[in-house]
């Protein structure tokens, strides 16, 4: 799967970054043959460098494998891409510290979306805001944290950057984020279905690794068993939902068995826990906790931090 999507990567967003270089320039320099203007002249500074030159091919020739990745979907799964090589293009918002930092039109934070850090300031130099840029460099593993007075947010931090080409019109400004806005709808939902499937293989592992345990043994020998994989099956007695999606049971094993269960929901459309649902919990063992009753007496009982249930 990770192969397939890597491999459209490439294709089509090659095809984004030749159509926006070229086709966009070649638009320009027919419009001014016809108009007689010299704008070519006053864009000297903004000559394109050979995609398949200088970095790109350093990169290759090196064997590291270079993906292709539109900057909107950098932003959203920038994690998805942590540690590899990526080519992206964006136009710069802001130049400093030697950094390029640059908003998408998916940004839902206050904060910048991609900072890309670069090494050479002579690099640098070459570069103005508003100008559009193809950056190269690697996505760092742990991206820093932006958080802001009305929100907070995700900054993907690219490191070791290298600029490919730039441009500076903004007819290949919008051009460029059109296209790679198209282009990125269809590798968002690809990789939206391959975290669901990694979800739920990450679920079923999980799961298979949760073994039974002998509840008085529990009672008896709670810290034996904390942080122990187990699972607990039983009918769900009292339902406390709290914030943030959190909900702590009671479930019953039968033969006066009761478990206190916490379990946080995966988000706000997962189907909530009604008292006698009977279902399986799947997570560690917390040991024994207690807690008050609704008369007033203090009960001790085993304790289950679910992760999954079914």
């Amino acid at each position: 799967m990770k192969k397939i999507i890597k491999a459209v990567f490439v294709f089509f967003v090659a095809i984004a970054v030749l159509n926006t270089l070229f086709g966009g320039r070649a638009k320009k320099d027919s419009k001014n043959d016809n108009n007689r203007e010299p704008v070519a002249e006053e864009q000297t500074d903004s000559e394109t460098v050979n995609l398949d030159s200088d970095w790109l091919k350093d990169y290759s020739d090196q064997g590291v494998e270079v993906l292709a990745v539109p900057a909107d979907v950098l932003y959203s799964y920038g994690q998805a891409y942590a540690e590899q090589v990526v080519v992206t293009a964006f136009p710069v918002d802001s130049i400093s510290n030697d950094m390029l930092k640059t908003t998408t039109d998916n940004n839902d934070t206050y904060s910048f979306s991609i900072v890309a850090e670069f090494n050479e300031k002579e690099e640098l130099s070459k570069i103005k805001e508003n100008d559009q840029v193809i950056v190269i460099g690697t996505v760092k593993k742990d991206p820093d944290y932006k958080l802001d007075f009305l929100g907070s947010g995700q900054t993907v931090i690219m490191e070791n950057c290298h600029l490919v080409t730039k441009g500076i019109t903004v007819e290949e400004i919008e051009q460029s984020r059109e296209q790679q806005n198209e282009y990125g709808k269809t590798q968002i939902a690809a990789l939206q279905q391959q975290k669901i499937e990694e979800a739920e293989a990450n679920k079923e592992s999980y799961i298979n690794q949760c073994e039974t345990v002998d509840y008085a043994d529990v009672e008896r020998n709670p810290n034996q068993y904390k942080g122990k994989q187990i699972y607990v099956s039983g009918s769900v007695i009292q339902v406390s939902e709290g914030l943030f999606n959190s909900v702590t049971l009671r479930v019953d094993q039968g033969g006066g068995n009761c478990w206190y269960v916490t379990y946080t929901r995966k988000d706000e459309n997962e189907s909530r826990i009604l008292e006698g649902d009977w279902l399986t919990f799947y997570g560690e063992c917390d040991g024994v906790t207690t807690y008050t009753n609704i008369v007033g007496s203090k009960v001790t009982i085993p304790a289950l931090d679910a992760e999954y249930y079914k």
